[in-house]
């Protein structure tokens, strides 16, 4: 005996493939990245007024505080307050969210730009590779389907946007199209 499938399960189930994420760009990912710079920039200008006047505190210990703020928070919920402000969020590349291990490889390949030229390189030509290699990365992010920069590819990650509702309009606009035709049908449509 043949089972009969009810069609709405099967319209459910279409919808559902047609569910995607929508990644979040270059330009986007480069003003929250700046807020978060911002932030720690001042965390780090309020530590070094009360406890650099005790402690004397090397230059580095930004990459510190860079560590706590942005592998905490992609580890806690994916997102930085720089993120949440601008409605993105890292996640695996399957939707899953970012564990402990991913956010720290991420965090420290999404330094490589900025720090190679000063360990490679030396002082004469910091200047001109601290504006290159950034570049660079925000190249990779525009010139690939899924917005993925090298550091995302590294650790598997990607930047959706979190202001998205994840269906395709063209998809609920033929699920009305059905309903409207389902109701002419038996009687219950519109007369005109």
């Amino acid at each position: 005996q043949i089972e009969e499938v009810p069609t709405e399960e099967v319209h459910v189930e279409s919808v559902a493939e047609e569910v995607e994420l929508q990644y979040k760009g270059a330009l986007s990912r480069l003003g929250g990245a700046l807020i978060d710079f911002i932030i720690i920039g001042i965390i780090s200008f309020l530590i070094r007024l009360t406890i650099a006047r005790v402690v004397d505190l090397p230059a580095e210990i930004v990459i510190i505080y860079g560590l706590i703020y942005f592998v905490g928070f992609w580890a806690w919920r994916g997102q930085t307050p720089g993120k949440m402000l601008t409605g993105a969020k890292i996640v695996m590349t399957d939707g899953s969210p970012v564990g402990f291990v991913r956010a720290l490889i991420r965090y420290l390949f999404y330094l490589f730009p900025l720090f190679t030229p000063i360990m490679f390189f030396g002082a004469r030509s910091v200047a001109a590779l601290l504006i290159i290699l950034p570049l660079i990365a925000l190249f990779i992010i525009v010139f690939n389907r899924k917005k993925r920069g090298l550091y995302d590819f590294i650790a598997g990650t990607c930047v959706i946007n979190t202001r998205f509702s994840g269906i395709n309009p063209s998809v609920e606009d033929e699920s009305e199209i059905e309903e409207s035709s389902d109701t002419d049908e038996t009687g219950g449509g519109k007369e005109s």
